[in-house]
Formats: structure tokens, C-alpha cells, sequence
């Protein structure tokens, strides 16, 4: 015998509710393993020009404050953070659900030479990274 939505008992629809919101959540996490699967990485360029190792990420529709730069030895790790948060009102049940999504993005670029925080500078223009790395290599006399 199957009892529709409106003849459970509260604590019936309370636990009906409860197993949607675990089956939603899973469902969720699902789709986003999914999508970050198959996602694309940054796509890079890189150049050498007047004495700098230039690289350039095409990051699509980002804003400055989420573009995270870091120094690895021999290394440019660019991170792409992405956060979102949802409110949802059933008003059937008038349950409210929040939901946090947050995403990054990240690509490893190889430089040819050692270098520090303080060889590099970079500059934005959505949806353009340009980071200019400076290639102070030092060539040896020999005798």
C-alpha cells in the first residue's frame, strides 16, 4: 500500500525530507566530481623575449581576486579559485538548504632556470594573465 506525501505522519515527512536533502547532497558532489574530471586545464603560452621567461593563461571570465601566483623551485603554480554559495526555500516544507560550492583550478608551468618571488611580475587583463619572469642567468667566465 503506497501512502502519498499529504497522509505521512510529520515524523514521516521529516525523515522523507532528511533522505532527499542526503540524496540531493550526494547527487551534488557527484555531478561536480564529474565536471572537475573532465575540465580543461589553463591554457598556457610561453615565451622568451629581452632577458624574461613569459608566460600567458588564458583564464577566461575571472576577476584579479581570485587568481592565486606561486613559486615552486623551477616553477610558476597558477590557482584558480572559484566559490559560490545558494539559499533554497522549499515552501512546501519550508525547509531551507545552503549549499557552498568552491572550485579551483590550477597549472604548473616549468621555467628553465631557478628563480625567487622577486623575479617575477605579472598583470591581468581579463581574460589574459601575462607573467613576466626575469632570467637573470649569469654566464661564467672561464680561464
Amino acid at each position: 500500500m503506497h501512502k502519498d506525501h499529504t497522509s505521512l505522519s510529520k515524523r514521516d515527512q521529516a525523515t522523507a525530507h532528511f533522505l532527499a536533502s542526503i540524496d540531493q547532497f550526494f547527487q551534488s558532489a557527484f555531478e561536480q566530481f564529474t565536471n572537475m574530471a573532465f575540465e580543461e586545464a589553463i591554457p598556457i603560452q610561453t615565451s622568451e623575449e629581452s632577458g624574461y621567461f613569459v608566460v600567458e593563461a588564458q583564464l577566461g571570465n575571472v576577476m584579479k581576486e581570485q587568481i592565486d601566483l606561486e613559486v615552486a623551485p623551477q616553477a610558476l603554480i597558477i590557482r584558480v579559485r572559484d566559490e559560490h554559495e545558494f539559499t533554497t526555500l522549499d515552501d512546501q516544507t519550508e525547509a531551507i538548504s545552503y549549499q557552498r560550492q568552491s572550485h579551483s583550478r590550477e597549472r604548473i608551468v616549468n621555467v628553465p632556470f631557478p628563480f625567487s618571488e622577486e623575479d617575477v611580475r605579472a598583470q591581468f587583463e581579463a581574460p589574459q594573465l601575462t607573467v613576466f619572469i626575469s632570467g637573470r642567468r649569469k654566464t661564467i667566465f672561464i680561464t
